[in-house]
Parts: structure tokens; sequence; C-alpha cells
């Protein structure tokens, strides 16, 4: 494997590889471990790994204030999220977005008294009840004693506080205080801790299930409903917790949770390596169509389709793979070939089938002029099929092949002479494969049965476009004549399947697979595989043992 790497520096090879990760091969050319024989030593086995304190995620913080607001206020705004930990930029960015919310009086509506009427004497146990109720909904639990204690009081001291003149009011007062809690750890990091235990794992209260479902399936906190049924016990046992998530799946709050799952598995979100689908740079001279309104079209389709598929329809992996539903513009329709339409339609089935012949993935997927199979290729092995491929080694030329030169080669011979060094087909003979079925789809998407490929005297000839291949991907060994074929077999390919539980997994966890999770994802994963529901699956990753359990930090364990 070094020495793939280390040729494929010289050769300039446009991809690298590197060693597999436990579960997975341990090189492209190796095979999934064979299913494990009785006695299974997963059985009857539920562990998670030392809980870590996680960050609310931007959309969660922002959906978080607006539910508090009762859909009051517009999504608040905060810097782009870069780590587990809060830069400075963002705590000022949070305290400004603090002191704005309470100016608006979005605390208010939990202030349990009226603050013009209230007298002296009862100041103190109105001021406690704001922090009871505005804290519940903020920290996502009943506030602690020590917590309202302290909080209590600040609200005492800047009212005796010689320094401020004239005295604050008590509404002035609670207002700093709801200040002080909206930009507090409590509200903007996820912590569990579970009810004592002398074991090494202890069970979650009812509220950190709550936050646990509601943060997972909604990117929002607990609502009042959710956090009365933790109150009740309603969660405490697992079956009252799978009956709730398996409501929850169903709610439309859902639907965005769905959406954006689909853009960031299809990887048309912004990365560091990549620009986003609707920044993605194209030849207004090939192009002359293209618009952000068409950009926007292509988007919105697999968005929809996803969260057609499981919320609306069937709920089975292989439909995403094999469905010619297509929610389009005018624009995108006739980029489709399909004439004038507008809303869901029916594409041809023989050219359009499943979510990856879609206009989103090959666009992004792809030059300014001509089509990247080798990207295309490793998107899908590294995010579709979840298999080990690392970033491209220094000095590797990544821009895309070229049809034309001396040879007049098409964009797939091309990437096929520029990776055909042995070196380069030890990575690059596995998922480039994968990238040749799409090439009837050019650089935006739309079909194509010839490529113009220039010549070295300037001339553009038509060549037939390829792609047939011979798939080399473990899992997925076979021939396919063209994207259609393959998309099918991927959705029935155990692992795609394997690799779309463990991506769900990781939403919910928020963090890198852990040897304590093996157990788990196996029983994800088996499951999955047995139905296909894409449902339950999200119902088995949210009731799994990261939501039931916690595993404290070697300090914080009972004596």
């Amino acid at each position: 494997m070094v020495r793939c790497l280390l040729i494929a520096i010289v050769c300039a090879c446009a991809w690298g590889c590197v060693p597999g990760a436990p579960g997975v091969p341990a090189t492209p050319t190796g095979h999934p471990e064979p299913e494990e024989t009785a006695p299974d030593p997963c059985e009857g086995i539920e562990d998670v790994p030392p809980t870590q304190l996680s960050r609310l995620t931007p959309i969660q913080y922002a959906n978080s204030l607006v539910d508090l607001s009762e859909g009051a206020i517009a999504p608040p705004q905060l810097p782009a999220q870069i780590s587990s930990y809060i830069t400075e930029l963002e705590v000022e960015a949070i305290s400004q977005t603090s002191h704005d919310l309470v100016a608006r009086g979005l605390h208010r509506a939990f202030i349990p008294c009226d603050p013009a009427a209230v007298d002296t004497a009862s100041q103190d146990a109105c001021a406690a009840g704001f922090i009871d109720a505005f804290g519940l909904r903020l920290f996502r639990r009943p506030v602690a004693p020590d917590e309202r204690e302290t909080l209590l009081g600040y609200y005492q001291r800047i009212g005796t506080d010689p320094d401020i003149s004239p005295p604050p009011s008590f509404d002035e007062r609670i207002a700093a205080v709801a200040e002080v809690m909206l930009a507090s750890p409590q509200f903007l990091y996820v912590h569990d801790e579970g009810l004592p235990s002398d074991g090494p794992l202890r069970r979650t209260t009812g509220y950190e299930r709550a936050a646990k479902l509601s943060l997972f399936l909604f990117d929002r906190a607990p609502d009042e409903a959710l956090l009365a049924l933790a109150a009740e016990g309603a969660l405490d046992d697992d079956e009252g917790l799978r009956a709730q998530a398996e409501k929850m799946v169903l709610d439309p709050r859902a639907r965005p949770v769905l959406r954006r799952f689909a853009a960031a598995w299809l990887g048309l979100e912004a990365s560091g390596s990549s620009p986003s689908l609707e920044d993605r740079a194209k030849s207004a001279a090939s192009f002359p169509f293209d618009s952000p309104e068409l950009r926007w079209a292509m988007r919105e389709e697999v968005e929809s389709l996803y969260e057609r598929v499981v919320a609306d329809g069937d709920a089975r992996f292989e439909s995403l793979f094999t469905t010619a539903d297509a929610k389009v513009t005018p624009a995108l329709a006739e980029l489709y070939g399909t004439g004038w339409a507008n809303g869901w339609t029916t594409l041809d089935g023989r050219r359009r089938a499943g979510i990856l012949t879609r206009a989103a993935f090959l666009a992004q997927f792809a030059g300014p002029e001509v089509t990247s199979p080798i990207r295309r290729g490793a998107h899908l092995y590294r995010n579709v099929l979840g298999l080990p491929l690392g970033d491209p080694p220094p000095g590797a030329n990544l821009t895309p092949p070229r049809p034309g030169g001396e040879e007049i080669l098409t964009t797939r011979e091309a990437a096929e002479a520029r990776t055909s060094n042995p070196a380069c087909q030890a990575c690059h003979g596995f998922f480039n494969p994968l990238g040749f079925a799409f090439e009837h789809y050019d650089a935006m998407g739309r079909w194509r049965d010839v490529e113009l490929v220039p010549t070295a005297d300037g001339d553009v000839v038509e060549l037939p476009v390829s792609s047939r291949t011979e798939q080399r991907a473990p899992g997925l060994e076979g021939t396919d004549e063209d994207a259609v074929a393959l998309s099918a077999r991927i959705g029935q390919s155990a692992v795609a399947h394997d690799a779309h539980a463990t991506r769900w997994f990781k939403t919910l966890v928020g963090r890198p697979i852990a040897a304590e999770d093996a157990c788990t994802l196996k029983r994800i994963r088996s499951r999955f595989l047995d139905t296909g529901d894409l449902r339950a699956l999200l119902v088995d990753v949210a009731t799994s043992p990261p939501t039931r359990w916690v595993r404290p930090q070697p300090e914080e364990e009972s004596p």
C-alpha cells in the first residue's frame, strides 16, 4: 500500500488509497470478513464509549430559539461551526444574539407573573419560577438546585449593585438572567450524565432521551409535549422510547432532517476541498442554459426524492436507486428531455432510475466542461459504499482528464490512460469503473449517446459513449451496462446498506465510530439489510444504546 502511494505521486494519479478501518477491507483488493457463525459474540452485549460533550449544531441552535419564540423570530445566524470548541468569533456572535433576543422579548412568555404588577415581596419567587420555566426549555431538563441558586444569586446581586444607577427594575434583572442563560454551556452543549449506578454504564434519564430523540430526528430541542412525556416517565423504558421514536419519524418536523441528510450524503454541500452544488463552476459557452434557478431545482429534486421515499413512499432503501419519480421545474424537465413539466413526474426509467442518475449528483461531480468519472466514482466508493479511500497524495494531478489530444480519446479513455500504471490501478481499478458507468451523462447531467471530442487540429469529432463496466469494488463485483443497472445493484448490495446505516448512526452520535459501537452497529446493519426499511432504520438508530446508556469518563465513575 505504501508503494502504491509513493508511486502514485510520481505517476500523478488522480486519487489515493489508505489502509482499511476495522470491519472493512484492509485494501481495495480485499473482501469483507465472512459473516460470523454461532456463537454470536455480540449476543446480549450493549456498550457505549465514554460520554463526551457535544455542541448544538448551528441548525439545532437556531431551531431551538425559533421554537422558544413560537416562530415569532427568524432563525439566528451564527458563524460556521468548525470544531467542538467555541471560537472567540462564535462567543461574540452568541453573546450578541442572546442580547438581541432578550431585547426582543424572547423570554417574556416564561415569566410566571406580571412584571409591572409584582410587588417586592414576591419578586424573588417570580424570578425563581422564571429560571425553572425558561431553564427547562433551554437546558432540555429541569434546572438543578445549584444552577437555580447561582442564577437567582446573580439576579439579586445586580439589583443591589452600587455601580448600577439607577437600580435596575425587576424586568431588567430578569432580562439579564435570561441573557446569561441563553449563552450558558447548559444550553449550547449536550452532556448526558445518566442515573447513578454501580456498574460501568448508567441508564439515561427520560429528559436525556427526549433530547436525543428530538435533536436527532428534528434537529431541535424537545418541545413541551416531549418534555412532559419525560417528566411522566413515558420514555424511561425501552418500549416507550421506541413507540415515541416511531411517532417522531412520521412527524413533519423530521422532513428537513431527511433533506439535509440527502444533500450531505450526495456531496452537495461545500467542504474544504469542494464547492457546493450552487457554486460549482460550469462553462457558460458549453452550458448557456445554466442558472441559479436550475441549480436550485437540481438540489430540490434530490432532497425531495429522498424525503418522498422515506416519509411518503415505501421507505425501501432499494427504491432510492430505482425510482423514476422526479420533482422538476420546466428548466430541469428540459434538461432531462421530458418536455414541459412542473412538479412530480415520471422520467424514462431506461435512462433515469434512482437518485444517482439525477442532475444534482452528476453536475456536482464533474468539471466545468467535461465529466469527471474519477470524481464520481470516488464519491460513490467512499460515501455510498462506505469503503476506505484516502485523500489524493501530494502532487497528484487533480484536474479532470480531458478528451481529445493526439490520440483523440474520450473522457473515459483519457481517465483510463492517466491511471493505467499498475500502482495507480491498485486504487483506481476499484472506483474508476463506478464513475465510468455514468458516462452517458454530461457535466450538467444531460443524457448523451456521443461525446464531442476536440482534435489536435481544432476540429470536433463525435465518439460513442461507453458506459459498460466491470465492477471490482468489494461487495459489488459484476458487469453493468450503464448507471441504471449499477444503481439497481447498489440498492440491493449489503455494502451500501451497511454504509447508509453507519452514516445515520454517525449522525446520531456526532463523533467517529468507537470500538464500543461494534455490536450496536452490527445489529443495526443486520436488521437494515434484512428489512431494507429506512423508517425502521431511523427508529433503530434513534433508540440504540447511545440514546439509552451513558459510560462516564473515568473520573466520573462511581466509587
